[in-house]
């Protein structure tokens, strides 16, 4: 099962596709990571030859606004936006993982290159997506007093319906099992 989101910022992707990593070992891929990656990897080379400072994807991360207009500058010029880009991050993913998920899908073209590749788009949230309606496969309507299990085993089936993978009886879909966790110590 492969799985894209798109929906409005601070909506849940990021929360979904982690749980469905976590509890269910999707692989997720996230288009900001390797991006933060990069700009991290460049910041070493300025560093070295402009005497700037270096920046640690956890600084990255922990002070997003005084370091998003450099992310804004390299995505621009790494097309962070466009098919190439999604394409790069499709071949260098982890392979062997039989359900992905990706996390934020933001422009046509990234959800034409990923439908391409057999995923399938879905859309959380109640108002319009981001993207040309037509490339949205599945509406899902992400309701926040749910618990994001419960919203993330419902999309899982409507997933799996969409697919023609099960009829999506009982509490997880067919073809989907959570992954087993084991504690130790107490």
């Amino acid at each position: 099962m492969k799985i894209a989101l798109v929906a409005p910022d601070r909506t849940g992707k990021t929360t979904v596709a982690n749980h469905l990593r976590d509890t269910y070992g999707f692989l997720k891929i996230d288009f900001t990571s390797k991006l933060k990656e990069i700009t991290s990897e460049l910041s070493l080379v300025f560093s070295k030859h402009l005497e700037s400072k270096l920046i640690s994807m956890y600084e990255i991360d922990q002070n997003k606004e005084d370091w998003r207009q450099l992310l804004i500058d390299v995505g621009s010029v790494i097309q962070y936006n466009g098919p190439l880009w999604t394409q790069y991050m499709l071949y260098t993913r982890d392979i062997g993982y039989e359900h992905e998920v990706f996390d934020n899908i933001r422009h046509n073209e990234q959800a034409v290159v990923l439908r391409n590749n057999g995923f399938i788009v879905v859309h959380l949230g109640k108002e319009e997506p981001r993207i040309d309606r037509r490339l949205v496969n599945i509406m899902f309507n992400y309701n926040h007093k749910l618990s994001v299990d419960v919203h993330c085993k419902h999309l899982l089936s409507e997933v799996a319906m969409y697919a023609g993978i099960s009829e999506a009886t009982g509490s997880t879909p067919v073809g989907v099992t959570p992954k087993q966790h084991t504690f130790s110590g107490i």
